[in-house]
């Protein structure tokens, strides 16, 4: 299975193309807080998977959009 890209790595992609960094600590800034945004949106995907798996949380929504606004808000 090939992997994809998920909406946090075509932000940092984007972003890499359009920010100036004028120091390493400016660089290592943004890799930090892409580094802490892909562990939130990996234990957020994780969590949903075990909510619908395990508990069968997300029968009680009628869609996937009214869960995820219950859950993360719009």
């Amino acid at each position: 299975m090939a992997n994809k890209q998920t909406a946090v790595d075509k932000l940092y992609i984007h972003l890499l193309g359009i920010v100036s960094f004028d120091s390493e600590q400016l660089r290592n800034m943004y890799e930090e807080s892409f580094k802490q945004a892909k562990q939130m949106h990996k234990e957020q995907i994780e969590n949903a998977f075990d909510a619908g798996y395990f508990n069968h949380e997300v029968l009680f929504y009628d869609n996937a959009e009214e869960y995820y606004n219950e859950t993360y808000g719009k």
